[in-house]
Formats: C-alpha cells, structure tokens, sequence
C-alpha cells in the first residue's frame, strides 16, 4: 500500500482530530458488530437498544422500565431484544420460541413436591424474630424492613440449601448479615454496571468496604450456595466409596430435603451443576427483597386497622395451640389477609431475559 498518498491529507489533520476520527470509526464498527453480526441480530427491538444497555439502564433509573418494556412489545412483537445482550419475552408461551421447551421438568417439580413441610424448618426463624422483638420492648424503633429481610435470608437459605446463616440471631447483637445487604444490592449493582465505564465500576470496589461488598454482591449470593453443593457433592463421593450404609442413609431418608437436594436427586434427566447452583442463588435475589418489602408493606396497612389485627390475633389464639402442629387450612382470616396483601401489594416489575 502506497502511504505516500495518505501522507498529505495527515498534515492537514491535528492529533486532536486523528483522535476524534478514529474514535468515532471505531464506536461505528463496535455498534455495527452488535447491530448486524451479533448472535441477537435476527431478534426485533429498537436500534439504539440492540447496540448498548445504556438505554434500558437509563429507564430502570427513571423507574420507567416496565413502560419502556411495554412499548418495545406494543411495537415489535412479543420477543423484543433490549439490550445488546438481553431480550424480553411477553409471556411464558413465547419462550419456547427462544429456548425450545419444554425444558426440564425437574426443575419445576423440586418446587412443587416441596410441599407444606416446610414449614417446620423456620420454627427457629420465627422464634430469633419474637426474641428481637422483645428485646425492643416497645421503647426502641424496629426498622421493619430491615428486620423482614433477614427473616427472609434465614428462610431462603433453610428452604433452598438447609442451612442456618443465622441472619436473625446477628441483628439481634447489632449485625447485618451480608446476604441481606447482597440481595437488596444485587439489583442496584447490576444497573450501575451497565451504566458506568468498566474502570470506574471497578473503582467502586476500592472505595470503602461497603463498598467493596456493594459492588460484589453478585459474587457474594453466588458463594453461599455453591459452597453447600459442593459440600453435597463430595459427600456423595464419599458415599459412593464406603460400605457405611448409615452414611447413605443419612444423605436419602430425609423426608424433607432442600431444594438444592431435590434439584440434584429428583430431576428426571441430570440438571448441569451451574444451573443448580444459580437456581438456588436465583432464590435469594428474587425471594430475599421481594418478600420482605411485601410483607412490610403488608404489617403497615395492619397497623392502620385495629379491627383487622383484632381479628387475626382472635383466631391465632382459638387455633394456634401449637407451632408444629400449625394447620394453615384452619386459619382462613390470615389466609385472606396473606392473599389480599399480595394482590395489593406486588412488588416490582417481572420480565424474563
């Protein structure tokens, strides 16, 4: 190539300019690359979504997501792309064009064969939460919210991986548990990283250790349950290796195991060990903030009636004689106030990437 000829138009360029000009030639390739060759290309949405996902963290920070969502559906269909990487689906249906179910029905009947047992396994919670509330005693203000959410992390984590994190026992004696914190970051962390140059959010890590647990609330979720499949794991090659058969029996005759358990053993065909471990750390991000700001909300409207808290404690006391033999079919009033402050009281805005 002769550079001679390009020689005499550089003389004319300042550096400045010769900056300027390869930084928009290579912003046009990088949003070419996404527009035209991305492996999303064939998936309808705006232009301007499909080359970046500064637009739809601009409307998550406006809260003006879900309406966004809305109108990219109204105009290309019920599979829209709204992002470089993301696409929404409108509704159930409309992922089998995307991911070709039916998937794996495992996954769907470790929730479902859980059943109302349960419930047994939150005794403890429930009596860390009556023990915090004493010691208030009435004279010291109880940030709901904030004693909701590690309620919630206690559940979560005795349900999903059946382990005792003990979240309600450290905010009694003045700590928050780095679960709540992670479950009500994640969200947040993840629109800032779409946001903000990759240098800058790393640099958010260094600011304080707030901070540094702000920005790897992802990482933190994620550890809890992958440490507990690992300890599930090489206790199976442990098992597959002895001739104790008290040690098998251990791992197989609980008649209530946690999800993680039932995603391992009851799946029809063997679920990956990743999508294992991030169902389980998908329950913490979506049950943890979720549930807890619902049932907030939903103590608040009970302290504005009297009559409704009435009521409920009437027939708490008339059939609650005994927590282990607690019978929710015999409580229908709670049943109705449960029920009505979800209908009321929904949390968030729900789409599937």
């Amino acid at each position: 190539m002769d550079l001679s000829r390009i020689t005499p138009l550089l003389e004319y360029l300042s550096p400045a300019q010769l900056v300027a000009g390869s930084a928009v030639v290579l912003i046009f390739a990088f949003a070419m690359r996404r527009l035209v060759f991305s492996s999303l290309a064939a998936v309808p949405g705006p232009w301007y979504a499909s080359i970046s996902g500064f637009y739809l963290a601009v409307q998550k920070l406006r809260l003006r997501q879900g309406r966004a969502i809305d109108s990219m559906f109204a105009t290309h269909g019920p599979v829209v792309r709204i992002a470089n990487d993301t696409i929404a689906l409108r509704d159930i249906s409309d992922a089998k064009l995307v991911y070709g179910f039916p998937k794996n029905e495992g996954m769907y009947s470790a929730y479902t064969i859980m059943g109302n047992h349960q419930g047994q396994r939150f005794f403890g919670c429930i009596a860390a939460l009556v023990e915090h509330l004493k010691s208030a005693n009435g004279k010291e203000p109880v940030d709901c919210l904030v004693v909701m959410k590690h309620v919630m992390v206690d559940v979560t984590a005795l349900s999903v991986i059946d382990v005792n994190v003990n979240a309600m026992e450290g905010l009694r004696h003045g700590h928050v548990h780095r679960l709540s914190d992670a479950a009500s970051d994640y969200p947040k962390a993840m629109t800032l990283r779409n946001v903000l140059p990759g240098v800058v959010w790393r640099t958010l890590a260094m600011c304080s250790p707030r901070w540094y647990r702000f920005w790897n609330a992802e990482k933190i979720i994620w550890d809890v349950p992958a440490e507990k499949f690992r300890e599930l794991r090489a206790l199976e090659a442990n098992t597959a290796h002895s001739d104790d058969a008290a040690l098998e029996t251990a791992i197989k005759s609980e008649s209530h195991p946690c999800l993680m358990q039932r995603l391992i053993d009851f799946s029809p065909t063997p679920l990956p060990d990743e999508t294992i471990i991030t169902e389980c750390a998908a329950n913490f991000v979506a049950g943890v903030e979720t549930s807890a700001t619902t049932t907030s909300f939903g103590l608040w409207e009970l302290s504005r009636r009297p009559d409704v808290l009435s009521r409920l404690r009437e027939e708490l006391q008339l059939h609650v004689v005994d927590m282990s033999s607690l019978d929710v079919d015999s409580l229908p009033y709670l049943d109705a106030f449960v029920k009505e402050g979800r209908r009321v009281l929904q949390f968030g805005t729900v789409f599937t990437y």
